[in-house]
């Protein structure tokens, strides 16, 4: 991913425009992203709208349970009520009851040429539906809108058959909008609600939003945008489409809907999920059985349908009208001793936009270019969720299915951007392949004598870690990045191998300066599955094969360094490694306090790595306490530590990990600031090692940082 750009204007890694299931999919996903999902109601949910009266919810919107299976997290769901098997159909005055919608066409005591129709229409539906006679088409057409705003003959062949298919309508006792409640849970502030966009703009560099809030107008910028509005409000919003988006966008029809819900109290009902009527106003009726909390006795609510241009002529009506009118049907129909005094209470919403009419104009020819209408932008929402296999560009499950795709294109988009830029702009990474930080002075130790070998320079790649995050700079960035093995890993120097310690000193850089968690995470993973031990609940420097044998095994420098990452980006995800780090960390604190590394010269550096990961665990306080003593005790007159910058520079950060001797920080950095020069501090040693060539004789490395290193330690010290 794109690192945050430091610019006068933020711009957000990615913008949700509707808070829908799409939306609110796609926004769970990329949470760990800089995002905002914006919504201009003041609730979210799209077409799923849930109220409660009396203490009983239903569902004005998405009536239907949704599927736990398909949603991105692990939702706590209410209890699932199960409905009646049986449906009906009134026709003639009466309703037929069945147990399927042919089972119920076939009780209507059809002549012999409707049968044979039916019973052609049951095989080849697709084939069919233009031969039906107008009264067998009306009938079939009933069932049809049970889930479908629009007439069959309207949509693809493929989805015609859904007229002889029996619904579910169980539902969960809190309803749906328990499902969005949990989806704000999660969101927090990255949901904004009475949030309209008004027009989104793709410019050359990045996506351009005016939104209106309140009484304000306001601009967003955005490396991209996901529109999970419906298709209408998409092209409003759009400053410019491309081909074939455009076309597609102006094609997509949608039929409109009323529901009247009418709760009833202590009413028995005949037992039926749904009911289809062709010969009233209404369209479908369904019930919902609800178990009162409060009461021993059960509830009953009827969510009364209906669509198209009855719908249209209902909203000029007042609510009141359109109950009359409701109840009217209701009794009619002889399901039961329907009264007003029975009335528990009532519920009236219009849809304009209720459902996509998936016809062959808009879908015959589906292909996923349809869904994307600019270089920076997506569309995302039921209406685009399509697949050669099984176009169904409809409900609750097309709708997070789609957020889920939305994601993957994004995340391949920022990804391909952000390795683009690297590519394609000409960096100097040649002044940091020869810049060596380190002057290393190499002997052979034998069991006569130690004995001088050579002066070299060492150390082109972990130490920038470190400079990076004192001194921020772009270029230093890419080259690091540029640096990663295969394996998403880094080495102390080009051709050295890779080391945990090596390649955290590096994450630590990129993560500081802006480098995102998704583009850290395989790094992480790689770190874990080459050098994690799993028995000692700690970290190795290298793999199980190493250049001497006093490396194998695990590090604490290594255990704290990483731990401390895994900390920072996953902690979810990686909470058993994590815990188990700290436990080791604790079992190897000195007796006086302090941790020894294995590598580095500095005490106070490798206790520095251990603070920082222990403090955020409240159980490790006695264990940091006397850490805190030993640092204390041990500061100089001159308020150093051992006279050395990286010593002191790093006690003081372990100190303000720790919130304490603010005093002695005053004095450790006057003392730092003592010691410098022109350009800047002195270099120390910062690391020492051996190879063992036999068991007589090793080669041991004696390593001084030129002052970068030094500079750098000095640097976070002074800005902590």
């Amino acid at each position: 991913m794109l690192p945050p750009v430091k610019s006068e204007k933020a711009v957000y890694d990615v913008v949700i425009v509707g808070g829908g299931l799409a939306g609110l999919t796609a926004g769970y996903l990329l949470k760990d992203l800089n995002i905002l999902v914006l919504e201009k109601e003041p609730q979210a949910g799209g077409r799923i709208l849930s109220h409660s009266a009396h203490g009983i919810p239903y569902d004005l919107g998405a009536v239907f349970a949704y599927n736990p299976g398909s949603l991105p997290f692990q939702v706590n769901s209410s209890a699932l009520i199960r409905e009646s098997e049986q449906i009906g159909i009134f026709y003639g005055g009466q309703v037929h009851y069945g147990s399927s919608p042919i089972d119920c066409l076939k009780k209507l005591d059809l002549e012999p040429k409707y049968l044979q129709q039916l019973q052609k229409f049951q095989v080849k539906p697709a084939q069919e539906t233009e031969r039906l006679s107008d009264r067998l088409y009306t009938l079939i057409n009933a069932f049809f809108k049970v889930i479908h705003p629009g007439d069959i003959w309207d949509y693809l062949p493929s989805l015609q058959q859904d007229a002889l298919i029996k619904f579910s309508t169980d539902h969960y006792e809190n309803s749906n909008g328990e499902l969005i409640e949990q989806f704000q849970s999660h969101l927090g502030s990255i949901l904004k609600l009475n949030t309209k966009v008004i027009e989104i703009i793709d410019k050359p560099s990045c996506v351009q939003l005016i939104i209106e809030t309140a009484h304000d107008i306001d601009t967003l910028w955005a490396k991209t945008v996901i529109l999970t509005t419906p298709a209408p409000i998409a092209l409003s919003l759009l400053k410019s489409i491309q081909e074939p988006c455009q076309s597609f966008l102006q094609s997509v029809q949608y039929g409109r809907g009323t529901v009247v819900a009418i709760g009833f109290k202590n009413l028995e009902l005949t037992s039926f999920a749904y009911l289809v009527t062709p010969d009233l106003p209404s369209a479908t009726i369904i019930q919902h059985n609800i178990q009162h909390k409060t009461r021993d006795n059960s509830n009953n609510v009827l969510l009364v349908y209906y669509v198209g241009e009855v719908s249209a002529q209902l909203e000029a009506l007042p609510n009141q009208q359109i109950i009359q009118q409701t109840l009217g049907i209701l009794q009619q129909l002889g399901i039961g001793d329907i009264s007003e005094d029975k009335v528990l209470f009532t519920d009236v919403h219009h849809w304009p936009i209720v459902g996509t009419i998936i016809s062959e104009d808009s879908y015959g020819k589906w292909k996923q270019q349809l869904s994307h209408p600019s270089r920076r932008v997506w569309l995302a929402g039921d209406y685009v969720f399509a697949n050669t296999e099984q176009i169904m560009p409809y409900g609750m499950e097309a709708a997070i299915l789609s957020g889920k795709q939305v994601v993957k294109k994004v995340k391949q988009y920022l990804n391909k951007e952000f390795l683009s830029d690297i590519i394609t702009k000409k960096m100097p990474s040649e002044k940091f392949n020869s810049n060596f930080l380190i002057d290393t002075s190499i002997y052979q130790l034998s069991s006569d004598q130690p004995v001088f070998l050579e002066n070299r320079e060492e150390g082109n790649i972990a130490f920038y870690g470190l400079i990076l995050q004192a001194h921020p700079d772009k270029t230093l960035q890419t080259y690091l990045l540029n640096q990663a093995t295969t394996e998403h890993l880094w080495e102390y120097q080009i051709d050295y191998g890779i080391t945990a310690e090596d390649s955290a000193l590096v994450i630590e850089g990129l993560m500081e300066t802006g480098v995102s968690d998704q583009v850290l995470m395989p790094s992480l993973k790689k770190l874990v599955e080459c050098f994690y031990d799993s028995e000692q609940g700690a970290f190795r420097t290298i793999r199980k094969q190493g250049r001497a044998v006093y490396w194998q095994g695990s590090s604490i420098d290594a255990t704290a360094q990483v731990g401390y990452l895994l900390h920072r980006i996953a902690p979810d995800q990686f909470q058993s490694e994590i815990s188990a780090c700290t436990r080791y960390l604790q079992q190897n604190q000195s007796e006086q306090g302090y941790w020894q590394s294995r590598w580095f010269s500095s005490v106070m550096l490798t206790s520095y790595y251990v603070i920082r990961l222990l403090w955020s665990f409240p159980q490790y306080q006695k264990t940091l306490k006397k850490t805190r003593n030993y640092i204390l005790r041990t500061q100089t007159d001159n308020g150093s530590w051992r006279n050395s910058i990286i010593e002191t520079a790093t006690a003081i950060l372990a100190l303000q990990t720790m919130n304490v001797g603010a005093s002695a920080q005053t004095e450790a950095k006057q003392w730092i600031l003592s010691q410098k020069t022109d350009q800047g501090w002195r270099g120390e040693p910062v690391l020492y090692y051996w190879y063992e060539i036999n068991p007589e004789k090793k080669l041991f490395f004696h390593c001084m940082d030129k002052g970068k290193i030094t500079t750098a330690w000095a640097t976070l010290a002074l800005n902590g």
